[in-house]
């Protein structure tokens, strides 16, 4: 979906995950994303790595999950 979609080359893993608070039956729950580290790739010249912090809250905005994702993406050919 949005910028993943036929963009991402590999998923790399998770760091950090946790989860603060428990998520109920029927709760309503929203995700953020942010960019927190960017660099190409040393072993594939036409991808690079990307590390973004990804922080879901229910309806309450209280965090109940919080981990660190590393992606592999295509680079832009101009």
């Amino acid at each position: 979906c949005g910028i993943m979609e036929r963009t991402v080359v590999a998923f790399l893993g998770v760091e950090a995950l946790q989860f603060p608070r428990p998520v109920h039956i029927g709760d309503t729950v929203s995700a953020t994303f942010e960019v927190t580290d960017r660099r190409l790739s040393e072993s594939r010249s036409d991808a690079g790595i990307i590390d973004f912090e990804t922080i879901v809250s229910n309806s309450e905005s209280t965090p109940v999950l919080e981990m660190t994702m590393r992606f592999m993406f295509s680079t832009r050919t101009e």
